[in-house]
């Protein structure tokens, strides 16, 4: 029997990225990333979008960058995660569904 190393770049990124496990995987990853955002206090440079400055002062380059790194991430949470979880689960009762009846997945598949 083969024995299996532990790989840390598998934490991140799933072998099968479009199975269910996977899209589950990558939407979890992408609420944690969101959420470390939102606890690292980044919200605030969202005042930048109206043009006003986090700090009182004058708006940097550094508070526009965290600005669009935090837009970004807010985004991708809002229409990445429901999207992922909901794709993930009707292909995990698809398949078992499938199974059941014995038509069974595509050879190919999973």
């Amino acid at each position: 029997m083969k024995e299996q190393r532990f790989r840390p770049w598998h934490l991140l990124f799933p072998r099968r990225l479009f199975a269910p496990a996977g899209l589950l995987h990558l939407a979890a990853l992408l609420a944690l990333g969101f959420g470390a955002l939102h606890g690292l206090g980044l919200r605030d440079y969202t005042s930048v979008l109206s043009g006003t400055s986090p700090g009182g002062g004058g708006i940097s380059g550094g508070d526009a960058l965290l600005c669009m790194l935090y837009v970004a991430g807010y985004f991708a949470a809002l229409l990445g995660v429901p999207i992922l979880t909901l794709a993930g689960l009707i292909d995990l009762v698809l398949t078992r569904l499938l199974a059941r009846s014995g038509q069974g997945p595509p050879a190919q598949g999973r």
